[in-house]
């Protein structure tokens, strides 16, 4: 089911869908600072990119607290997460839907989580310069 929407958006939009078959894991290339991770669910999906590198000053703590509150309920992130990668070295945004979808669903969920790590990109980048 996936990989049938995230064909037809990918075509819709005339960008690069690449599938990793090891990790049954899709790639959608928006541009080129800009991709989403797909994993296939059943039911659903779940969705991730890079938002930033994280800092390598003292600011971390207010920066953790910023996206603590962001996470709390959802509210900053219209239900998406703001986590830290396994290597601990980078923000990721990431959704997860737990049901099946028709097309138009799932286009306007994808275009809100991309709404929102756009902002999350450059709420975190504006930080970092100010130091937050």
């Amino acid at each position: 089911m996936l990989n049938h929407l995230l064909t037809q958006l990918a075509s819709e939009l005339q960008i690069s869908l690449s599938l990793e078959e090891k990790l049954s894991r899709y790639t959608l290339a928006l541009s080129n600072d800009l991709s989403l991770d797909f994993k296939e669910l059943d039911p659903g999906f779940y969705c991730s990119s890079r938002i930033a590198a994280l800092p390598q000053d003292s600011s971390l703590e207010d920066l953790y607290i910023l996206c603590m509150r962001a996470n709390f309920l959802g509210q900053g992130t219209k239900g998406s997460v703001i986590s830290i990668d396994e290597s601990v070295k980078h923000f990721v945004f990431s959704h997860t839907v737990v049901e099946e979808m028709n097309y138009r669903l799932f286009k306007e969920t994808i275009e809100d989580f991309v709404n929102y790590l756009n902002y999350w990109k450059k709420r975190i980048a504006s930080n970092n310069q100010q130091g937050y």
